[in-house]
């Protein structure tokens, strides 16, 4: 009996292992599947998945310079736009109010249908409209710029906010516009920071619940948007102008910053934006724009599947950082952004097209970040 009773459970065991080495083999070549169309392996219930299908055969088609050029969101000339386009396919244009500025609306949407019209692949068409101090539109096409959420927060609360933002929509869907880099959800109560005028300027709660309230609408109404700046401005200066050290503890981050990306990932956060602030706990010497360990909290530990996009990499806070043989786009691609905001695009095109050829940025990481970015303009119906 006793042998028997061996014989059973070796045979128990047998079978088990047998079982697990299928699941694996079933696994491992699902990913090398994956791995052979070109592409990095993907999370479950990502927030466009459904739509990667249809991106993934648009990309089969893509050259590399075309890929190149989608994975940049381009400040948009004010010359020749229709030729950078024609001849460099950016993913898409960040329209500032210098590019508005003595024109009527219609003239803006005749532009922007341009644009549309010329490019290969529809693009995204970025403003910063936040209201308050960063009001791209509304200064040229209001009569008054939208207010910042802190000043409509303070006389009518969220309805208020919601009331302003649902108008604001509407004006930029008139033009053309299909992403608003917007809303700021970093956390600021103190009137001497430099974000809190662009902050709602309350505590981590109530901007958690702006971050919610503001994802919903947006998702809702099918506009693009963006939380910013990840992983949480605090007190810190501007980046335009310097390097940012910000050596808050890991405990502060996650107990109040990370809290309104949290709630905006939970309710259908398209995109998030990443700061060039150096964060001393995670990462001491690289701008979280540049990180892979930042980024890193955002997919891995956070669960966010949609685009991440860089702050403008031409910004001094990033220069002023890197080594002269540092590209700056490519370490933003190799991080794990998806989206590189920049002024010089045809520059950065290249460095990255030369990047692949010479194996510093592998192809199927280039892959993913566009099939993202080509998925998003799907879910936005800007690609139907």
């Amino acid at each position: 009996m006793k042998k028997k009773g061996k014989w059973i459970i070796s045979t128990i065991l047998l079978i088990i292992f047998f079982v697990c080495l299928g699941v694996l083999y079933c696994c491992t070549n699902n990913q090398f599947e994956r791995m052979e169309n070109g592409f990095e392996t993907k999370k479950e219930n990502e927030i466009f998945e459904e739509y990667y299908p249809a991106a993934e055969e648009i990309i089969k088609s893509m050259t590399l310079e075309e890929k190149a050029g989608q994975v940049l969101l381009a400040r948009c000339p004010l010359i020749g736009a229709n030729t950078d386009i024609n001849s460099y396919n950016p993913g898409g244009y960040a329209i500032y109010s210098i590019n508005l500025k003595g024109k009527s609306k219609l003239d803006v949407m005749k532009e922007i249908n341009g644009y549309q019209k010329v490019s290969s692949i529809p693009m995204v068409i970025a403003v910063d409209e936040e209201g308050g101090t960063v009001s791209r539109v509304s200064r040229v096409f209001r009569n008054e710029i939208f207010s910042s959420p802190r000043s409509l927060y303070q006389q009518g609360g969220f309805e208020a906010i919601l009331k302003e933002e649902t108008e604001k929509i509407s004006l930029l869907s008139s033009l053309g516009i299909n992403l608003n880099l917007a809303p700021n959800v970093d956390i600021s109560t103190d009137e001497n920071d430099y974000m809190y005028y662009r902050s709602i300027g309350e505590n981590a709660d109530i901007t958690a619940l702006f971050a919610e309230k503001m994802t919903l609408l947006y998702n809702k109404r099918k506009m693009g948007m963006t939380l910013k700046h990840f992983p949480g401005y605090g007190n810190s200066k501007d980046t335009h102008d310097s390097i940012v050290i910000d050596d808050r503890s890991e405990e502060e981050f996650r107990q109040n910053d990370f809290l309104p990306f949290i709630a905006g990932i939970n309710n259908g956060a398209q995109s998030i934006m990443v700061s060039h602030n150096i964060l001393v706990w995670k990462d001491p010497d690289v701008p979280s724009s540049l990180s892979k360990p930042v980024h890193d909290i955002l997919r891995d530990e956070l669960g966010f599947t949609g685009v991440i996009i860089t702050d403008d990499i031409s910004m001094s806070g990033i220069k002023k950082y890197l080594e002269k043989d540092e590209e700056a786009v490519v370490l933003a691609i190799n991080a794990g952004n998806d989206l590189i905001s920049t002024s010089n695009f045809i520059e950065d095109r290249e460095k990255i097209i030369r990047a692949v050829k010479n194996g510093q940025i592998k192809e199927s990481v280039l892959n993913s970040a566009v099939r993202r970015v080509v998925a998003w303009k799907y879910y936005l119906g800007i690609l139907k």
